[in-house]
C-alpha cells in the first residue's frame, strides 16, 4: 500500500507539471525520508518562482508543504494533500485507527445537535484532531455514507416525522430541518421516499 501511494503521488505530480501547475515540496516530515530516493523524488522540485505555499496537515502537525509555482485551483491540490495523508497513515506515525473511528462515532452527537444549522465537514471534524479530508475519509468508511450525506439523511428523517405529526407548511418544515431551498428539499425528499412531501403527508396522516 505504501508503494502504491508513492506511485499515486508521483503520477499526480507528473499530471500537475504536465498541465502547467508545477509543484515542489519542502518541510516534509522525517517520516518521508526513506521514500525520497524512489519514483516520486524527481518531481519534488519544479523551479524557484514560488507563488503560494500550502501546508498539508494531519491534525495540528504539518507533514509537508506544497510550493505551487503556477496558478492552480484548490480542487487540484486537495487530492495531493489527501494522498500525503494516506502515506503518513500507512507509515504508522499517526496513531491507531481506533482513535479516528472513535472521533467519527462521537461526531454523530454533534450532527444530531446541529443538523438544523448550515454545517460542513469542517465543522464536524473540528476538535477531532484530524484534518477535514482525513476525517471525511474515515467517517464514510465507518458509517457507509459521507458527512454531508449523513446530514441530509438525518434532515429528511426529521422532515418526514414533521410531515406525519404536524400541519406545518412544507416550506417551514424545510427550513426547520436545515434546508435553505424548499424546492431542493422537495426534490431530495421525493428521491429518498418515492413521494413528494405533500404526497407523503397525505398518505401518512394519522387515522
Amino acid at each position: 500500500m505504501t508503494k502504491k501511494t508513492r506511485r499515486d503521488i508521483a503520477a499526480y505530480l507528473q499530471f500537475l507539471n504536465t498541465n502547467g501547475c508545477p509543484v515542489r515540496l519542502s518541510e516534509w516530515d522525517v517520516l518521508f525520508a526513506p521514500y525520497t530516493e524512489d519514483e516520486w523524488f524527481p518531481f519534488l522540485y519544479g523551479g524557484e518562482r514560488e507563488t503560494a505555499v500550502v501546508a498539508i496537515k494531519h491534525g495540528q502537525k504539518v507533514i509537508v508543504q506544497l510550493h505551487i509555482l503556477a496558478a492552480a485551483e484548490e480542487a487540484l491540490i486537495l487530492p495531493l494533500g489527501y494522498m500525503f495523508e494516506r502515506l503518513y497513515e500507512q507509515c504508522g506515525e499517526c496513531g491507531s485507527n481506533a482513535s479516528v473511528v472513535d472521533a467519527c462515532m462521537r461526531s454523530l452527537a454533534y450532527i444530531k445537535e446541529n443538523y438544523e444549522r448550515d454545517i460542513s465537514v469542517k465543522d464536524v471534524a473540528k476538535g477531532s484532531g484530524y484534518s477535514e479530508s482525513y476525517f471525511g475519509y474515515y467517517f464514510k468508511k465507518v458509517h457507509g455514507v459521507s458527512v454531508n450525506g449523513y446530514v441530509v439523511q438525518l434532515r429528511l428523517e426529521k422532515a418526514a416525522q414533521l410531515l406525519e405529526k404536524t400541519s406545518l407548511p412544507i416550506t417551514a418544515i424545510a427550513q426547520k430541518v436545515g434546508f435553505a431551498d424548499a424546492n431542493y428539499f422537495s426534490v431530495v425528499f421525493k428521491k429518498t421516499y418515492g413521494a413528494a412531501p405533500r404526497e407523503y403527508r397525505n398518505t401518512h396522516k394519522p387515522s
